[in-house]
């Protein structure tokens, strides 16, 4: 029940959550799936939330199961997660997927991400995590 509603988090999410146009909420939802952002332990807050945002943005693309570069292939491997949401992210938030990483990467690394490489995605793991950060 929301707001003496009764909605789906499903629905919730892509009906509500979704429409207000910040992509970087993708890393605070959550299915628990292995693929899917690691939430923090503790709960994200109206106050800090651009930094809270920000910060979850650069851990999630700091870990090689979100991203990788392979320069030789001219390839940039990205998480599936953009490929369920490209709409979310690309041209709302960024010119194409290379963009929008590189907002959130070290200049060493964005100085790999060269935005002709092809791209390819990181299959998803639906497997439910156990882990805990």
């Amino acid at each position: 029940m929301i707001g003496g509603e009764r909605i789906s988090l499903y629905d919730y999410e892509n009906l509500v959550i979704r429409q207000i146009g910040e992509s970087r909420v993708h890393w605070a939802l959550n299915c628990s799936a292995v693929s899917c952002p690691k939430l923090p332990q503790k709960p994200f807050t109206g106050a800090d939330l651009e930094q809270e945002l920000e910060r979850e943005s650069r851990l999630f693309f700091a870990q090689e199961r979100n991203l990788r570069v392979d320069a030789s292939n001219r390839t940039v491997y990205l998480s599936e997660i953009f490929q369920f949401f490209p709409e979310d992210f690309v041209p709302r938030e960024a010119a194409n997927f290379i963009a929008y990483a590189k907002r959130f990467v070290s200049s060493e690394v964005a100085a790999s991400l060269d935005e002709s490489y092809q791209i390819r995605f990181i299959p998803y793991d639906w497997t439910i995590a156990n882990w805990r950060r």
